[in-house]
Formats: structure tokens, sequence, C-alpha cells
């Protein structure tokens, strides 16, 4: 899965969204974030996914749970090997937009490079980490 195939994914902004926190993807490696994201808190049910600085639209926890698929492996298929890809190791950073009472704060992202912050969707202004 890449953010590409992400984007076919996605619910069209409604009223059950409304209130669903951001999450910002701007990598193909950013995606296991997302799953980290609804593996931190049970309680959480929808997000709105801003990939590569545009609000796309919404996924519900149910949507990611459809994402990641189990496999059935044969004897020994495990045993000793690495598991393709990268960490999955993901801590959620908190960005905030510096123009106070932004409705778009806070916006949760996996990665955060202070020399390319990502800006504001709505104010076109750097975020900052909490």
């Amino acid at each position: 899965m890449n953010l590409d195939e992400l984007r076919d994914l996605v619910h069209t902004p409604d009223a059950s969204s409304e209130e669903a926190p951001l999450l910002r993807l701007d990598q193909d490696d950013d995606l296991p974030g997302l799953v980290r994201w609804f593996g931190e808190d049970r309680t959480r049910q929808v997000v709105t996914l801003v990939v590569e600085g545009d609000q796309i639209g919404y996924l519900r926890r149910q949507d990611v749970y459809d994402l990641v698929q189990p496999g059935a492996m044969g004897v020994g298929d495990s045993g000793r090997t690495m598991l393709p890809g990268t960490s999955t190791g993901w801590t959620v950073i908190l960005l905030d937009c510096p123009e106070g009472g932004c409705p778009d704060s806070p916006v949760y992202a996996v990665r955060f490079d202070a020399a390319h912050p990502p800006r504001c969707t709505r104010h076109d202004l750097p975020l900052a980490p909490r």
C-alpha cells in the first residue's frame, strides 16, 4: 500500500467526520503510523487524513482493520527471518498551528523535520510540536 492507494480508500468528509482529529502522512513510509495511531487509543473511531499537505478525507477504524489482512504461514516460515519493511515503532507527534484557536489544531503526525516543518492547511503557517 502507498499514499496514492490510500487516497482511493478514504471517505468524502461528512457530518460524522467534522470533529475528527487530523493525521498527517507525507511519505509512503508513514503508513504504518496510521495503524499505530488507532492502536494507541481504542476510543479513536475516525481520523481525517492530510496527505502530502492535502486534506483528502477520512477513514474509520474498521477501514484500517480491513487494510491489515492476516495471512496463514507454513511450518517454519517465520523462523529466524526479518520482517520486510521499516520499523513500526512510530511515535505520534502533536503539532499545532501558531494561529491561536485554529480549528485544525492539533495535527497528529508520525514524522517532523524542524528544518522543513509541515504547514497548516488552513493558514499556511509552519506547524510546531507541542
